[in-house]
């Protein structure tokens, strides 16, 4: 897995650029100390921070997604109506079977590094009793995936000591006009995607050869699970 070699990415049907010799050059970028940061527990004017109230009223993040769930809509269909079981929860099972890409794990959940990632510490948050929507969710599953988010976010502070930058969001079946219709090829999971890829100042950014062509990566999602499984579950420490 260290030579040269393309992934593929069954929930978006693309494939992805594995090029981990790519870290081996003679100078990997300009080492920087970080910026201290002062982040306070709690932003009232941060309609993102939980227990705020939007503009419109609601309180916490708001229910937009992007179009991207559309490409694992039709995958995952695609993938039930051939072999009659929801393909991540295929997928959790053969990820608990090898435990290579594993992060972190619970009764409930499991984190990984996809084999297909992308970003340099991309995780996948998957459950390992099949839920459709995160509405679905049942106390031990609630309790369990906050034990879970926690764990993972302070194994990405310990990887350079630092806040460690990230987007994140869910993706689950629809809802709106089809939150009544079963929809047992969806699995409900949550996605990190981090920049930082050397140190806390250097990130991986998208390029033009990925932009015109194809994703690429640096390190294998072998090493980057083996990394973050080795942090500490404790901020800093």
């Amino acid at each position: 897995s260290e030579h040269q070699h393309q992934r593929y990415n069954p929930l978006k049907g693309e494939w992805v650029l594995v090029s981990p010799h790519r870290a081996l050059r003679p100078w990997s970028g300009q080492t920087e100390l970080p910026p201290v940061e002062v982040v306070p527990e709690f932003d009232p004017k941060n309609p993102l921070c939980p227990g705020v109230k939007r503009s419109s009223g609601a309180i916490w993040a708001s229910n937009f997604i992007p179009n991207e769930p559309k490409a694992k809509d039709q995958h995952q269909r695609e993938y039930y109506e051939k072999y009659g079981r929801p393909l991540l929860q295929d997928y959790v099972k053969k990820e608990l079977e090898k435990k290579e890409r594993i992060v972190y794990e619970n009764d409930e959940w499991v984190i990984v590094v996809p084999y297909w990632a992308v970003w340099p510490y991309e995780t996948l948050v998957l459950p390992k009793r099949q839920i459709q929507r995160f509405v679905d969710l049942d106390n031990a599953q609630k309790e369990t995936l906050a034990k879970a988010l926690k764990a993972i976010v302070a194994k990405y502070d310990n990887i350079f000591k630092c806040n460690f930058p990230y987007s994140m969001g869910w993706h689950g079946a629809p809802t709106g006009n089809k939150f009544d219709e079963e929809m047992p090829y969806w699995t409900f999971h949550g996605c990190y995607y981090p920049p930082l890829l050397r140190s806390a100042t250097v990130k991986k950014f998208m390029v033009g050869y990925e932009m015109l062509a194809q994703s690429q990566r640096d390190i294998t999602p072998e090493t980057a699970a083996s990394i973050l499984r080795s942090q500490s579950e404790v901020r800093f420490s």
